[in-house]
């Protein structure tokens, strides 16, 4: 990298990625970020299963969450990078009738160990491959008198970055996920990485009625998606 490289670069702004869960509208971050996309991919999943009637500190509550976070991760894994070189878009995975064809590979007996990926029935594309995490973020959710939201989250990936501190400013390490390449063009120049981060905020006819985030790498979209679960339903 240059000083120039520097300069030169600039942050994109991106419209919210939303979906409808029950009675709430849920909006978070889109890609690069798969964090939203797989809240949302949950949300959906878990959406035709009768959430308020089953005992959340049950096995069966516990056994349906895993599962949707299988099948949400799996298409997580194959699909999300930066948006320019996805072969699919959010929408076709977060369709109404995909996500349904999601849940009904649960089995509300046994696990289904390991999930696939699915493909969209309006896709052509095939499978890309899977990819590690690592963890060390942080998030603040702020509501204001006059009911303005914001959900931030912010990584330096682990701990401490690289441990450059540069003007007041540790420096983050997650350059190592440019080192992979496949169909989703990671790593190629100047696109940007994937994540899994996924400040997420709930509207109830339109206001505010929940701003959540997390930290944990790969669990953030699993630890929100269970907060939004427990408080919602």
């Amino acid at each position: 990298l240059s000083l120039r490289d520097l300069a030169d670069w600039r942050p994109l702004k991106r419209e919210a990625l939303c979906a409808p869960y029950r009675q709430w509208t849920v909006c978070g971050m889109p890609p690069p970020s798969s964090g939203g996309g797989t809240v949302l991919a949950m949300l959906g999943i878990l959406q035709g299963f009768p959430l308020p009637e089953v005992a959340t500190d049950s096995a069966f509550a516990t056994h349906l969450f895993a599962e949707a976070g299988r099948l949400a991760f799996a298409d997580r894994d194959a699909w999300y990078a930066d948006p320019r070189a996805m072969p699919l878009t959010p929408q076709q995975l977060l369709g109404r009738d995909y996500l349904a064809g999601r849940a009904a590979q649960i089995d509300l007996r046994r696990s289904m160990t390991r999930a696939e990926a699915g493909t969209p029935a309006d896709s052509l594309s095939h499978v890309a491959a899977q990819h590690p995490e690592r963890a060390a973020t942080t998030h603040i959710s702020i509501v204001d008198a006059a009911g303005n939201a914001v959900a931030l989250t912010q990584t330096n990936s682990t701990t401490f970055g690289v441990g450059a501190l540069v003007s007041g400013f540790f420096l983050n390490d997650s350059g190592f996920r440019f080192t992979d390449s496949n169909i989703t063009g990671r790593g190629a120049n100047w696109r940007t990485r994937t994540s899994t981060i996924a400040p997420t905020i709930v509207l109830e006819n339109g206001s505010v009625r929940m701003v959540t985030g997390a930290p944990g790498a790969g669990r953030i979209p699993t630890e929100i998606v269970q907060t939004m679960v427990y408080v919602l339903d």
